[in-house]
């Protein structure tokens, strides 16, 4: 039945994105060579939008999930199933009795520990707090105009859908349609008159990005986990080293910081976190060691704040994400489980990770993965302290009050260097 659902639900996404009537969808088994056509009757679409608004209800009013489905049968050819098992047993204190699945719910969760459950609970309600901010945000779209989000930067209002050399075109501005145009769908908005509205929803999306990044660290590796990462972020275990073997720079400009920088990833068998203090040459660093690792064979994973649905079926050998310190924990788990060695790079003495809801900022959503494995172990930390922006009066504020005295004039010549400006008396006179 769950897979006749969801082609029926493919019925009603292409009904509404299309504007015609699709009566049925075909369902295709891939192992069997089976094609099954389904009927899109109104009695199974009535019952699986009742269930879907269930589920809504119940999430949106009671916080909790919805009761177990205590069949063996059903529950094993689920596809929710593991992160339906590790729910259970770690937000619910679930046991293979309450599951009603037995020696399965077992199976699936031996591994799992009171620790996990202190760790999921956590960031699960945070992440509830937030999302209740950005449901807040979320109700803009269809509570304000499309006008007044443009104005904020969040829609592009009164969009115009342009049919030229059957290629399909977004415009800002009416134009007439074109002469080869034979399209129906698109006589059908122009002699209508209508328009679209892009609207940008990024943060709801994030949410459950973020939830779901959590959960895989706790399903087994047979079921798509990461006991890795979960070893290290979760039980939090001491990362290794491997010793040093040939090493040779490639480039002699870098300084001792930067060195010992590229030579922590090198030998990282789990993680390395760098420090990358202001003006100090984090961007140069990070390109070289990206130049080494690929000399060397490596593949690696570049990332930032964005998570690409395409790397669900790609490895790397390493993981580099840039400005660590100012990504949730939860996030910044998405794209460090494609990789074998992550590194993290950034300063948390600098921006923090961004929290709307004040509640979870004070609970401590803003600790980014960077700071708290870098508070954990200092000694996976390389520091990069010769900066080479600021001359030694303009670093002294910052050096002062934030980097305890560790950050330095990268040469003399940039702690001497001045700016001169000409005509200086008649500036003085004004």
């Amino acid at each position: 039945m769950s897979h006749r659902a969801q082609t029926i639900l493919y019925t009603l996404l292409m009904r509404d994105r299309y504007d015609v009537d699709v009566q049925w969808g075909l369902l295709f088994y891939l192992k069997t060579g089976n094609f099954i056509r389904v009927q899109s009757r109104h009695s199974e679409i009535r019952m699986i939008l009742i269930q879907r608004n269930g589920i809504a209800f119940h999430n949106e009013t009671k916080l909790t999930l919805p009761p177990m489905v205590k069949n063996q049968q059903t529950c094993r050819r689920c596809f929710s199933f593991s992160s339906c098992t590790v729910l259970h047993k770690l937000l619910e204190d679930g046991t293979p009795e309450s599951s009603g699945i037995g020696d399965i719910f077992e199976n699936a969760t031996n591994h799992l520990n009171v620790t996990h459950a202190e760790f999921l609970r956590k960031w699960n309600r945070l992440l509830s707090l937030e999302q209740g901010d950005v449901v807040k945000f979320q109700n803009q779209i269809w509570t304000m105009l499309s006008s007044e989000r443009q104005g904020s930067g969040n829609c592009l209002s009164n969009m115009i859908l342009l049919e030229e050399q059957q290629q399909i075109e977004i415009s800002e501005k009416p134009t007439a349609p074109a002469a080869r145009s034979t399209s129906n769908y698109h006589s059908h908005l122009q002699k209508n008159k209508i328009t679209f509205r892009i609207d940008k929803d990024e943060m709801s999306a994030g949410i459950a990005r973020s939830r779901n990044n959590i959960i895989q660290l706790f399903r087994k590796d047979a079921d798509g986990g990461d006991a890795k990462r979960r070893h290290l972020v979760v039980d939090l275990e001491r990362p290794v080293f491997h010793p040093l073997v040939n090493f040779q720079l490639q480039d002699q400009h870098l300084n001792d910081d930067q060195r010992r920088a590229v030579e922590a990833v090198l030998t990282a068998k789990d993680y390395a976190l760098i420090i990358g203090m202001p003006g100090t040459g984090k961007t140069t660093t990070i390109a070289h060691i990206i130049h080494m690792l690929v000399a060397q064979g490596k593949s690696v994973l570049l990332s930032s704040y964005t998570q690409f649905p395409s790397l669900l079926k790609r490895r790397f050998d390493y993981c580099i994400v840039d400005e660590a310190s100012q990504i949730t924990l939860p996030v910044c788990l998405g794209p460090i489980r494609y990789a074998d060695v992550f590194v993290l790079v950034g300063d948390h003495n600098q921006l923090p990770p961004l929290v709307k809801n004040p509640k979870a900022r004070r609970d401590g959503f803003d600790l980014s993965l960077f700071k708290m494995l870098s508070d954990r172990y200092p000694d996976a930390v390389a520091s990069l302290t010769r900066q080479y922006r600021m001359n030694e009066d303009v670093m002294l504020l910052s050096n002062t009050l934030v980097y305890g005295n560790k950050l330095q004039c990268g040469t003399k010549e940039v702690a001497d260097k001045v700016l001169k400006i000409p005509a200086m008396d008649h500036f003085r006179q004004h």
